[in-house]
């Protein structure tokens, strides 16, 4: 919320509304009656570690971890391992493979440095090898 910002009529009785009837500490009346007043939010410029909501900077999307590398721009950790063991960035066609197939699981001994034509011979041999194990134990197929 922008300094100086106030809140709509309907929003402040929203407010009201949920409050009636609790009782507030002196602080907590304080900082909505700043709030419904146009005063600066109290959360306003608690951002990474005054937030308390912040985790250390790192967060799980799809599997994979990812790490805050400044500004708000996250990068996937088994990359950024990859690239420390490799003394370099990693070029664009290079993909980082996780052996067991487990996402979250960013040892240097299960991270495969990889171009990506080779990574899909990979999961093509991976699935082949997969499904003649379920057909050799008569297992139906999963989508």
């Amino acid at each position: 919320m922008k300094k100086g910002f106030k809140h709509s009529l309907e929003t402040r009785k929203k407010m009201s509304e949920t409050h009636r009837g609790k009782k507030l500490s002196l602080e907590t009346r304080r900082k909505i009656s700043g709030a419904m007043s146009g005063e600066k939010c109290y959360w306003f410029g608690r951002t990474r570690e005054k937030s308390p909501h912040w985790n250390g900077g790192s967060k799980i999307h799809n599997g994979y971890i990812l790490i805050c590398q400044g500004s708000g721009r996250y990068r996937e950790e088994h990359r950024i391992i990859a690239e420390k063991a490799l003394g370099r960035l990693l070029r664009k066609d290079e993909i980082v493979h996780h052996i067991n197939g487990i996402k979250d699981d960013n040892r240097n001994s299960n991270l495969l440095i990889c171009t990506k034509s080779y990574h899909q011979q990979l999961h093509r041999k991976m699935e082949a090898r997969e499904r003649a194990l379920r057909e050799a134990h008569h297992e139906p197929a999963y989508a």
